[in-house]
């Protein structure tokens, strides 16, 4: 075979490459999570999706997008949309909304491939990840989406929250990138509007989408090189109608009870004992990010660490963290962005605003993974240089990440095995002891292991009202059998 033949066929196959790449990310997507689209409706799926009558209906949107006052859904009015299309497709039948929840994942990894890979071939690095960016781009996404952590976002319907405000986050971000080298960048300035507007009716935390692109364009996107150069004026009104879509967030909020869905005014538990406490658990959501053992689904006994006594082993390093971050921010090096990317994307749950029901929770990482996935990799590829050993390497991580990701999503697969996890995980937490009675009662009727899942709940917290409305279930049907004791 000639020298000049061999080119052709390499030059081909690095055409196709980039092109095969997102099937293939997809059918690995599915054969991983294949066995996680069966479970239950768990935890909040019951007010979101069980007793809410306002899915039941498409027509009127104002009835369709609504939600129940203190449900976690409300005020997040294109998931309450998504979940009326479900139950009209499939009433009750949980596999719809499996498989949609999948189906957004995949978008986001399909997004996050892009993001990276365009990122990764502008001008500003000259060219020196042409040959590499497909690579990098492929290997962190498949590290992103394989990873245990993101199974509570797929396989917990009513958190398709996480996954739907994400995917409108990365599809802002895409858009944006191509404002750079696009023929219509117009186009993609008004899907960049659009895609932050609709990411703003799925979860308050899209109000760091507009900062993310200012920060990507000033790292990434430099005036002299970027689409500002060409259009500044442009770019400024897309930049400015970005920011303006930060109003829907309060409109949609008006009729929502802010201090239930926040813990605003609570006199137990105060911004800044909340802010103190993160320090510990955003630690702990690190840990989880290299280490994905031992999850859970449920952290409520979390315990709150006052300023008083302030949390200096889990404060300093992030501290320390954020300044670099700051730095490198004000400098344009890409780790800033990516530090920024995992702040801001935890910030609304994970600073000063006291989420007194959910001290800490897994898909809070769903995206600010990535930022950490991504930093792994490209300091990994600074220090190994051959790229044989780094996809060897990425080969089996994956697989490894695989199988954990596989065996997370058949404990999804019943109430009892996921509640079961969640006491043996955090044998301390009433509302885990709970809703492990709960699940005895409706999956098993096995009142036994309820009335004692019950009074292990009592007695961990006398205060936990939805464990008397457990007990007095447990009374009256036990009552009415002879030979037990009620």
């Amino acid at each position: 075979m000639s020298t000049e033949l061999l080119s052709v066929q390499t030059d081909r196959v690095a055409r196709w490459i980039p092109r095969i790449i997102p099937p293939a990310l997809i059918v690995l997507i599915v054969a991983v999570y294949a066995n996680g689209l069966h479970g239950p409706f768990i935890f909040d799926d019951f007010n979101s999706v069980r007793i809410n009558e306002h899915i039941k209906v498409l027509w009127p949107l104002t009835r369709s997008m609504a939600a129940l006052q203190d449900g976690v859904i409300a005020g997040r009015p294109l998931v309450s949309f998504s979940l009326a299309v479900n139950y009209a497709i499939g009433k009750l039948n949980p596999f719809g909304y499996h498989v949609f929840n999948l189906a957004t994942h995949i978008a986001c990894t399909l997004l996050l491939y892009g993001v990276i890979r365009r990122t990764l071939l502008f001008p500003k690095w000259d060219g020196r990840y042409q040959g590499s960016a497909t690579w990098f781009a492929a290997a962190a996404t498949v590290l992103w989406t394989l990873h245990p952590l993101q199974t509570e976002s797929v396989d917990y319907v009513t958190q398709r929250t996480e996954t739907m405000v994400s995917m409108f986050l990365l599809l802002m971000l895409y858009c944006v990138a191509r404002t750079s080298d696009s023929k219509a960048p117009g186009q993609w300035r008004i899907s960049a509007v659009l895609a932050c507007a609709a990411g703003m009716a799925c979860k308050e935390l899209m109000v760091v989408g507009p900062f993310l692109a200012l920060l990507y364009q000033w790292i990434f996107l430099p005036t002299r090189s970027g689409a500002s150069a060409k259009n500044p004026s442009a770019v400024r009104a897309m930049n400015l109608t970005l920011m303006g879509t930060i109003l829907i967030v309060p409109l949609e909020l008006r009729h929502v009870n802010i201090i239930a869905k926040s813990g605003y005014g609570l006199q137990y538990l105060h911004w800044y004992d909340y802010l103190n406490t993160q320090a510990s658990v955003i630690m702990h959501y690190l840990r989880l990010s290299i280490w994905p053992v031992d999850l859970c689904l449920d952290y409520f006994d979390w315990p709150i660490v006052p300023l008083s006594s302030p949390d200096l082993l889990n404060s300093l390093p992030l501290v320390i963290a954020l300044a670099a971050t700051i730095t490198a921010c004000w400098r344009r090096w890409w780790p800033g962005f990516l530090g920024a990317w995992f702040f801001l994307i935890l910030g609304p749950t994970s600073s000063v605003l006291p989420i007194s029901s959910e001290i800490a929770a897994e898909r809070r990482m769903y995206l600010p993974l990535a930022a950490v996935i991504i930093f792994a990799l490209a300091i990994s590829g600074h220090f190994i240089r051959r790229t044989a050993i780094l996809t060897a390497g990425v080969a089996v991580i994956s697989v490894v990440l695989a199988i954990l990701t596989i065996e997370r999503n058949a404990q999804y697969q019943s109430s009892i095995s996921i509640w079961s996890d969640a006491v043996a995980e955090r044998p301390h937490n009433p509302r885990a002891h709970f809703y492990l009675g709960l699940a005895y009662v409706e999956e098993a009727r096995d009142w036994g292991g309820a009335k004692e899942e019950a009074d292990i709940a009592l007695r961990e917290r006398p205060d936990f009202a939805p464990t008397y409305q457990l007990m007095e279930m447990i009374r009256q049907n036990t009552s009415k059998r002879p030979g037990t004791q009620p």
